[in-house]
């Protein structure tokens, strides 16, 4: 009698154990890549934090499947979902920096993975994962048919506040994530559209790096408008940063995300009438940029003049925030709200150069824009 006991609190035990939750982090990243390999650390060391924080507040145990340097390999990412156990309460993160591309023969709008040795359909990849069944998937592409070099000024000010987070709480919102989470979502998102190459740099990808910036900033709200945290919402974020980032290049077309769901995202968004009071959109505000010959000859021979055209009856700015070439002995410039609502900036230059505004509101949001 006493060893039946013994056995049936051994597998009670066991049983618990097993059914503790997860958030599984596949991070597939080929760091050791000599064109994209620093830019896919910082997409490394960005992601698998964030996938942490999401475990801490769930109170979840955090399961890493990372796959970096020369084990990213396809033998490796094969065996790796293969071994993977999922059970039906876990969260799954699998997330892919590497080289993509699509063939013209291939439909819909995910690329094909480049893993050593090989080249995946991401869809393939996702659908194997699905058919584990976790609660929740959240897959993440970052790549493209190649990738380009940006010279050292689109560089400065394509970083500046891209991966900075300082802005928001540092502290981790439990209750926010775990309204994230309260509901099973399954999503697949792409860093740009069918046929489009994707951008990066040291500091990252600008995709990778918009979503998070997406990410935290919802997670970041306050109490009462933690209605706007929504999958739909971080998305659509995140569309908008990734299209403000990359219009920055004079030389390569502009992108956007695009992403496929088998879950009610769109359902749960706020109405569009809120969302749009709520988050600027780039259509409504204008940075421009003016230049003319100086009339002093011995000065800068030119004069240029940056302002915010926006409509003041529908938005309140507080300050705009300016980053300069950063040759510049003030690279980075704010100008409080004087009462004109242009927030003019004048200063004497030598040539053209790319620049960005960074424009804080009063209800606590703030958006980027490039010139």
């Amino acid at each position: 009698m006493k060893k039946v006991i013994v056995i049936i609190f051994i597998l009670s035990i066991g049983s618990s154990i097993s059914a503790q939750p997860k958030v599984h982090a596949f991070l597939f990243c080929n760091t050791f890549d000599p064109v994209i390999g620093k830019g896919v650390r910082g997409n490394f060391f960005s992601m698998s934090s964030r996938i942490y924080e999401v475990s801490r507040a769930e109170g979840y145990k955090y399961q890493d499947h990372y796959l970096i340097n020369n084990d990213y390999s396809f033998i490796n990412v094969d065996s790796v979902l293969k071994a993977a156990k999922i059970d039906t309460s876990d969260i799954v993160f699998l997330y892919f920096s590497t080289h993509g591309g699509m063939r013209v023969s291939d439909t819909g709008n995910f690329p094909r993975l480049v893993i050593p040795d090989s080249l995946i359909p991401a869809y393939t990849i996702h659908r194997r994962m699905l058919a584990k069944h976790p609660r929740s998937l959240i897959t993440i592409i970052e790549a493209c048919s190649g990738f380009i070099k940006t010279n050292s000024q689109e560089d400065f000010i394509l970083r500046q506040g891209v991966t900075n987070e300082t802005l928001v709480s540092p502290a981790t919102d439990s209750v926010s994530l775990q309204q994230l989470f309260s509901a099973p979502c399954n999503i697949i998102v792409t860093a740009g559209e069918r046929g489009k190459d994707t951008y990066t740099t040291s500091g990252g990808s600008f995709f990778t790096n918009s979503f998070l910036q997406a990410w935290t900033y919802f997670v970041s709200l306050p109490p009462e408008k933690r209605y706007l945290i929504t999958w739909g919402n971080i998305l659509l974020q995140a569309r908008q940063n990734t299209f403000q980032v990359t219009s920055n290049s004079k030389k390569h077309p502009p992108y956007a995300p695009v992403w496929e769901t088998s879950c009610d995202i769109d359902n749960r968004i706020v109405p569009q009438s809120l969302r749009d009071s709520a988050v600027p959109r780039v259509t409504d505000i204008t940075f421009d940029i003016h230049t003319k010959s100086a009339w002093w000859r011995f000065s800068t021979p030119h004069t240029t003049v940056l302002r915010i055209l926006y409509d003041t009856t529908k938005y309140h700015v507080d300050s705009v925030t300016y980053y300069l070439h950063e040759t510049f002995k003030e690279p980075i410039v704010t100008v409080p709200n004087r009462g004109d609502n242009f927030f003019r900036y004048k200063l004497g230059v030598w040539g053209t150069f790319p620049a960005k505004a960074r424009i804080f509101f009063t209800k606590g949001y703030y958006l980027d824009l490039y010139q």
